[in-house]
């Protein structure tokens, strides 16, 4: 990569940081390396890499995480950033909604079902996205919404005369 001379701040910047994360994704990685999985270097392509919601196990129900802990040797894992709420005492993991109008009002009354703003914390946790490597041997099979269309079938048309100019025969050759 090379860079202008006002532009070199930036790059060694951002090449600082993408070491930054490798060593990130790679010590996350790390548990599912333990495991058995194979560790993507690139994020799947949608379309090409089949994805576990793309799948339905044998007996046709959804398949899940733990359907890939059984062999991780048939499964791939790809890492990526996403952003998840946390408490702020416990420090667990929130399942549910926020009302983020909440936010630097104390005194504020939060919508019913939802959490005070004030209480959670953002932090940004590796999630992982898992990809099959070999269909038959996880005993899993492509859902039907990930089954390529079926072509439509073809019906052969009638053959049909077309119109032909008054006074003319078929024994007479090609109309001028």
């Amino acid at each position: 990569m090379t860079a202008g001379r006002y532009q070199f701040r930036y790059i060694a910047q951002r090449l600082l940081d993408d070491r930054a994360e490798k060593a990130e994704r790679a010590a996350a990685a790390q548990p599912y390396l333990d495991k058995g999985y194979t560790i993507l270097a690139e994020e799947p392509q949608y379309g090409t890499d089949v994805l576990l919601a793309d799948l339905v196990a044998a007996d046709g129900s959804e398949v899940t995480t733990a359907h890939t802990e059984t062999d991780p040797a048939r499964w791939a894992v790809w890492l990526s950033k996403d952003e998840r709420y946390f408490d702020t005492e416990s420090g667990e993991e929130v399942d549910g909604e926020v009302d983020w109008s909440t936010e630097n009002h104390p005194d504020a009354t939060p919508y019913e079902g939802h959490r005070h703003a004030n209480t959670v914390q953002t932090r940004q946790v590796w999630t992982p996205e898992y990809v099959c490597l070999d269909l038959d041997g996880a005993a899993v099979a492509l859902s039907r919404y990930s089954q390529p269309p079926e072509p439509p079938p073809r019906v052969k048309a009638p053959r049909t005369t077309l119109p032909q100019p008054c006074g003319w025969k078929p024994s007479q050759g090609t109309p001028a």
